[in-house]
C-alpha cells in the first residue's frame, strides 16, 4: 500500500499534512506525507519543492 501512495509524489501531487506545517514567519514549511520531501507555499498559495541553500543549511 505504501508503494501505491508514493505514486501521486512522482507527478508532483504531493500529501500535505496541514497540522504539520511550521511556519517561522516568512515561509511554510512541511514534508511530504508520503516521500518526506519538503515543501514551502509559494506567495500564490501552492506548496513547491524546498531548495536548501548554504545559509539554509548551517540554521
Amino acid at each position: 500500500m505504501a508503494l501505491l501512495g508514493r505514486v501521486p509524489c512522482l507527478f508532483g501531487r504531493h500529501l500535505i499534512n496541514r497540522r504539520k506545517v511550521r511556519d517561522n514567519g516568512a515561509l511554510r514549511i512541511v514534508h511530504c506525507a508520503h516521500c518526506g520531501l519538503a515543501l514551502e507555499k509559494e506567495e500564490g498559495g501552492h506548496w513547491r519543492r524546498r531548495h536548501i541553500g548554504p545559509a539554509d543549511a548551517m540554521a
